[in-house]
This record gives C-alpha cells, sequence and structure tokens, in this order.
C-alpha cells in the first residue's frame, strides 16, 4: 500500500496504548509518541500502518458521524519485516458517535424554508403578470329605453359625378369595388318596441358598468361609462376634407362634455401613430379641465389628412393606458404592416385584431364604421372581439323608408340631368350593405314600372309601343346593378334587362354606339353584377378597334383589373393578339419587299405614336427582334467574306433609323451578347470530361435559348446532336479504367 494511502487510513485516529477491556480511554490519556509497547500490548509495541481499524457493523451508515479522538502517533521507523515474531494486537475501537435529533431537526427546518420561499416567487410572478383589476364582477346595472319607432338602419351615402360624356374614352381609371358582407334582411314594416342597452360591454351580448350614474363618456351615439377614455380617430387620406371635419367635430363635443374630474386621451392615425401633442408634452392621461380641452382644440387644427390606414401602433399605444374604454373610428380596410405576426400589448408586431385579441374583454373597444361601407367588417370585428359597441355611421343619415320616400319623389320629377345624377345617389345608397332586400327589391319594382310605363315590357316589345332609347335601357340597367352590386336580391331582374340591351346592340349598325355602351358597362365598377353584364355584351367587343390597338389594349388592360372573372378578357386578349401580329406581317411584308427601310419606319412611328404602354412595348420589342437578325445577316455576310451585303444592310439601317440612338444601343448589344455566349460555351469545354451528360446538355440548351442569333449558338447545336456519342465513348473509357485499376488490385 503506498505510504499517501497509509497516511490517509490512519488520519484522525487515536492508535495509542490499547485500553483495560471495560475501559474507555479519556481524551488525555494517550501514551507517549515515542513509548513501546511489548507482545502482550506493552510499552514497546506499536500498531502496523498499513493495518487500518475496522468500523464496527452497527455503525456503518452514512447518516452517522465518526469522531476521531486524535491525530495518529509517529511511527518509529521499524517495518514489519524487521520483527516477524511480533504479534499484531487488535486495532483500538473507534468512538462512534450517532446524529442526533437535532440535526434532523435542522434538515426538515431547511426544507420547510426552501418551500416557503419557492412559493412566494411563484405567488409574486403571478401577481405581475395578471391583469391589474382583481375587483372581478361587479354589480351591473343597464339603462333600458323602450321606442315605438322601428328599427333604422343607417344607409352609407355615396356621392355621384356628374354625368359622363358621351365618349368612349377608357383613360379614366376605375376602382373596383371591394367585395362585401352579406346584408341583414330587415323589414320595413313597423316593429315591436325596441330595447336599447348603454353601457361598457365585457363580453357579446353582456353589459357592465354602472350606467345609471357616475362619469361616463359618449362618441357618435355610443355611451360608456368610465373615468378614462382614449379616441382613436383615422386620419388618413380618405377622410380628407368634409369627412374628416365631421369626426374632428364629434371628438371635441364628446372631451368637451366629459367631466374635469375625468381623464382622456387622444391619438391620430394613418400610416403610423400621431399622439395628443405629438407626444411632446406627455403621453398619460390628461385631466378634462377647460384648458387642456381648448389646448387639445388648437392641436387639432393643425392636423391634417394623408397616408394610409394603419391603426396597429394607435391601438397598441391605447389599451397599454388602461382606460376604462376605448372609441375608435375609421373609414376604410386596415393596411396592416405585419399581419401574420403574433401581436401583444408589450411588444411590437401583429395586425389590428391579434393586438386586440391579447388584452381580452377587460378594456371594450367601442367600434365606429365611418361613411364608408368597406370598414363595416373591420370595426365590428374590433368590437365584438373586445365585448365594445359597434355603429356604422353615414353621411346622410337617412333610413330605409326615407329613401324610399325620395324614390318615390323622384320619380314624379320629369327627366333631367338633376333627376338622373339624383337616381344615381339613390342607387349607391340602396346598394349599402345596410340596405335589406326587400328594400331593394322596392326601388327595382319602381324604376321598371316607371320604364314599362313609358315603353313597352321589357322582353316584349309591342307593335304600337314606342322604341326605349338604348340611352335609357342602358340607365335603367346601370340603376338596377348600382342598388344589387352583389346580386342578392334583383339578379333575375337584371339578368331580364341585360338581356334586352344584348339584343338591342346586335340590331345597330353602328359601332361607336356600341363602343359607347360597352365602355360605360365597364366603367360601372368591378362588381359582381357588373361583370354579370359584361358577360352578355362581351361578343360585341371583339368587334371594335380593330384600327386602333392603343384603345383596344387599354380596354383588355382595363377589364384585366376590374373583372379578371369575365368573359370579356378572353374576347379582348384575341381581339389583341390579332392586332399584335397584323403589325408583325406588315413588317414583314415590307421585308419580303425588300424594303427594310420602310418597314422600320413603320415600327417607328408605331411605337412612337401610341400613347398605350402595351402598343409601345409590342412595337418596341419586334422593332428590337428585326434590327438583331438584320444585324446578325451583315455579320454572317461577314464572316463569308460578302462585302457587297454587309455593307448594305448596314446603309439600310442608318437610313431607316436615321438619328435614333437605339441603333448603336442594339449594335453594342449584339456585340456583348456574341461575347457572353462563347464564355458559356467555353465554359461547357473546360469542364472535367467526367461531368454527367444531363447537365452538360442543359448548359449547351442555355446558350441556344439565351443567344439563339449566336454564332456560339450554332456550336452549341451541333455539340448537343454529338453528346450522345460522346457520353458512350466517356463510358467506356470509364469501364476500361474501373477494369485496369481491378486487375491492379488483384496482383
Amino acid at each position: 500500500m503506498a505510504p499517501a494511502r497509509k497516511r490517509w487510513l490512519t488520519d484522525g485516529l487515536d492508535l495509542g496504548e490499547r485500553p483495560i477491556l471495560g475501559e474507555r480511554p479519556g481524551l488525555g490519556e494517550r501514551p507517549g509518541l515515542g513509548e513501546e509497547t511489548g507482545p502482550g500490548g506493552n510499552a514497546g509495541d506499536s500498531l502496523p500502518i498499513d493495518y487500518p481499524p475496522q468500523i464496527p457493523a452497527p455503525c456503518r451508515s452514512a447518516a452517522d458521524s465518526v469522531i476521531y479522538c486524535g491525530p495518529p502517533p509517529v511511527a518509529d521507523g521499524r517495518s514489519q519485516a524487521d520483527d516477524p515474531d511480533r504479534v499484531r494486537p487488535f486495532p483500538i475501537p473507534l468512538q462512534i458517535s450517532p446524529r442526533g435529533r437535532e440535526h434532523e431537526s435542522r434538515e426538515k427546518s431547511a426544507w420547510f424554508g426552501s418551500i416557503i420561499v419557492h412559493a412566494a416567487i411563484v405567488l409574486l410572478i403571478a401577481f405581475l403578470i395578471a391583469p391589474a383589476d382583481f375587483s372581478g364582477y361587479t354589480t351591473q346595472t343597464l339603462v333600458m329605453t323602450l321606442s315605438e319607432e322601428p328599427p333604422e338602419i343607417p344607409i352609407p351615402m355615396m356621392l355621384v359625378d356628374e354625368v359622363a360624356s358621351e365618349d368612349s374614352s377608357l383613360l379614366a381609371e376605375v376602382q373596383p369595388e371591394p367585395d362585401v358582407v352579406e346584408p341583414v334582411e330587415v323589414s320595413l314594416d313597423v316593429a315591436p318596441p325596441v330595447i336599447k342597452l348603454a353601457g361598457m360591454k365585457t363580453t357579446p351580448g353582456k353589459s357592465s358598468g354602472n350606467v345609471s350614474g357616475g362619469a361616463r363618456g359618449s362618441f357618435f351615439g355610443i355611451e360608456a361609462v368610465g373615468q378614462d377614455f382614449v379616441y382613436i380617430v383615422d386620419r388618413s387620406g380618405s377622410m380628407n376634407g368634409v369627412r374628416y371635419r365631421r369626426a374632428i367635430d364629434e371628438l371635441t363635443r364628446s372631451i368637451r362634455e366629459l367631466r374635469e374630474d375625468q381623464r382622456f386621451f387622444v391619438l391620430l392615425f394613418s400610416s403610423s401613430s400621431t399622439p395628443m401633442f405629438n407626444g411632446v408634452r406627455s403621453m398619460d392621461m390628461m385631466q378634462a379641465t377647460a384648458e387642456n380641452k381648448e389646448r387639445l382644440e388648437d392641436w387639432l387644427a393643425t392636423i391634417g389628412t394623408g397616408g394610409g390606414t394603419n391603426p396597429n401602433s394607435s391601438l397598441r399605444t391605447a389599451l397599454r393606458m388602461n382606460p376604462s374604454a376605448v372609441f375608435m373610428l375609421s373609414d376604410g380596410e386596415f393596411t396592416d404592416t405585419h399581419p401574420g405576426d403574433r401581436g401583444s400589448l408589450l411588444k411590437a408586431g401583429g395586425d389590428a385584431f391579434s393586438i386586440a385579441r391579447a388584452s381580452g374583454t377587460a378594456i371594450p373597444i367601442h367600434a365606429i364604421a365611418f361613411e364608408d361601407p368597406r370598414s363595416c367588417k373591420n370595426m365590428k370585428d374590433l368590437a365584438d372581439m373586445t365585448g365594445g359597441e359597434y355603429r356604422f355611421v353615414n353621411s346622410s343619415g337617412k333610413t330605409q323608408r326615407e329613401l324610399l320616400a325620395d324614390a318615390r319623389a323622384m320619380m314624379a320629377e320629369p327627366k333631367s340631368k338633376s333627376r338622373m345624377r339624383r337616381q344615381g345617389q339613390l342607387s349607391h345608397q340602396f346598394g349599402s350593405i345596410q340596405v335589406s332586400a326587400k328594400a331593394k327589391q322596392t326601388y327595382a319594382d319602381l324604376l321598371v314600372d316607371e320604364f314599362e310605363d313609358a315603353y313597352s315590357k321589357i322582353g316584349e316589345p309591342a307593335a304600337t309601343a314606342p322604341v326605349p332609347p338604348l340611352r335609357d335601357l342602358r340607365d335603367l340597367l346601370e340603376a338596377l346593378v348600382r342598388s344589387d352590386p352583389r346580386r342578392i336580391a334583383i339578379a333575375p331582374l337584371q339578368d331580364k334587362v341585360a338581356g334586352e340591351l344584348s339584343r338591342r346592340l346586335h340590331e345597330l349598325a353602328n359601332t361607336g354606339e356600341v363602343e359607347t355602351t360597352c365602355d360605360a358597362i365597364i366603367r360601372w365598377g368591378g362588381s359582381r353584377a357588373t361583370t354579370s353584364v359584361l358577360d352578355r355584351v362581351a361578343d360585341h367587343l371583339a368587334t371594335l378597334n380593330h384600327d386602333e390597338p392603343s384603345k383596344a389594349f387599354t380596354r383588355l388592360r382595363l377589364i384585366k383589373r376590374l373583372h379578371p372573372q369575365s368573359k370579356a378578357v378572353e374576347v379582348c386578349q384575341a381581339l389583341c393578339n390579332r392586332i399584335r401580329d397584323q403589325i408583325v406581317q406588315q413588317s414583314d411584308q415590307l421585308l419580303q419587299r425588300g424594303d427594310l427601310v420602310a418597314a422600320i419606319r413603320m415600327l417607328r412611328t408605331t411605337s412612337s405614336g401610341e400613347y398605350d404602354p402595351t402598343v409601345r412595348s409590342l412595337t418596341y420589342q419586334t422593332l428590337r427582334d428585326l434590327t438583331m437578325n438584320q444585324l446578325a445577316a451583315a455579320r454572317d455576310a461577314s464572316l463569308r467574306h460578302d462585302r457587297e451585303l454587309k455593307d448594305s444592310i448596314n446603309k439600310q439601317l442608318e437610313l431607316g433609323f436615321e438619328d435614333d440612338p437605339r441603333l448603336d444601343q442594339w449594335r453594342k448589344e449584339r456585340v456583348s451578347r456574341e461575347l457572353n455566349a462563347r464564355r458559356m460555351l467555353l465554359q461547357v469545354s473546360n469542364d472535367h470530361r467526367y461531368a454527367g451528360i444531363k447537365q452538360k446538355r442543359m448548359q449547351l440548351q442555355s446558350i441556344i435559348d439565351r443567344y439563339p442569333e449566336a454564332i456560339a449558338a450554332r456550336q452549341a447545336k451541333a455539340q448537343l446532336k454529338q453528346l450522345p456519342q460522346w457520353g458512350s465513348a466517356v463510358e467506356q473509357e470509364e469501364s476500361e479504367l474501373i477494369r485496369m485499376m481491378d486487375d491492379t488490385r488483384r496482383r
């Protein structure tokens, strides 16, 4: 045994004099370090160092501790081999003391203390992340107002411009109408009393807050209870003009009616958020004192409109303030910056709905869709998601009954331009998603009855009845389309009038009137009803503007944008393809006669005289292809040493282009393309000969496709034909190489 191991085994053991049986040595009764014991245990005999004592079996436990009586004695230097007859005495028993109950008590106390500390940490974390409102549900009181009036659905009013002049210009771009939700059927008869609930909602269908008394606020007829209110108002470009002034007037009225012990904050948004006073003074709630109200009105007078509709930052800031309620107003669809992310109140990202969803129903968002039906869906979803109230505010404020009364009054007026403008406005209002199908049907019946009283029944012409002018029939169809753009209530009536209009167009010999009618239908907008009418008159579009490429291509582009699902797209595309083929055919005919100069001048004139970008692009590409082919022919003549043909081609190009810089540009481009093709072919040749056949075939085909006029393309075609033979030769060489390697391995 190593000396270090021996010293460790005896460290702390008392190897002194063996006590008498039944006696226990004391701490001070050790023999001297220099004394020795004899064979019988007398002094002079020392214990062997390599004989460690054993711990008694009853005391062998990890829970017990060994108490050593003192340090081991110093050995006298004599080894066991010097005295073979020496008797080895039994080692002295160790003094063992079991662990007491006091130690166990301390260990249990430590466990209990650890549990208490961890429980306190968990409670602290839960307190920090839990909502601030621990008051639970409070007593709620609802204010119920009984009304004998029928339920009124606010109708958005959309102004109509002056009647378009009788031209066929399609340069004015028309925006497509967005898809809207299905209308709700509402009876026009007198309804039973309506119960109107005021207050803040916590979940859809429930209301919270004490509306019978206490502090409250209102915004566009929505009343909420609380001390703190945040107003979020849209100031995007679509709010410009009277619409924005109306919203700001209602905002100042609402804040002016707040009590001085209440607080408020205003956030305006467009593409970004604009906090009250531009965030210079403070981003905290402000007391509704007379001085603060006046300062707010002065600041609002300096803010204009512009930008998109992104309420994300404003909504997140408002919810962080933990107000009693949020009033939010917008007139359009949201343009979110991160629609795919999950947003929260503590980090950026996410759309408005994920931000509102993160707040739950603790803070209701009372949403106002302002004058534009496209904002209805977003605002209603926000209100339902947070337990707030939703309301659509129109520009006129008229109900369905009032609209029908206006329609009947309009029918009594004589036909004039002012009446046609009024009819267009009413048709737009009846086309709102807030108007019931029954009201749409009633309005359509009024229009059709008036038309049939003046002429004959639609689809059943009478011999004695006057033939209705095409303009009157088109105006009737337009009113029906605009009053039901989604074809929900009066689709059969729309189809009946559209069929009669198509029949009248077939009878016309004047293509100008057909063109005017078709272009007017295209400008009605991208609704489902307009697309249906356009499908019925699509065949007439194939007969228009064969000699006017600009109008044909402009019409095709407009139909693709407004009515992409219409059959008219296919018809107009076929017409434009024929016009393109005619342009190419005319240039080819001039080339066949050997008049290269005339072909170039014809394409240049067509390209510079057309305002439509599609026609310009078409003629530009045709002129470029012709020029590149002629430059390639001059190059081939030079390779054959045919100087006369080369000089003739270059001279005709110079005469055709005159001072046009595009000729020099395309010459440089041809040289550049030739060099690029040669580099690619050289790279294919320099590749390892054992590269894949498939890869080489792809590289050669790429040269042929990208540079068909280059000399390198011809060489690539030749290599492509030889590729199978070259591949078989490479395979034979590889097989021979493998055979030689096997022979070498066997040797």
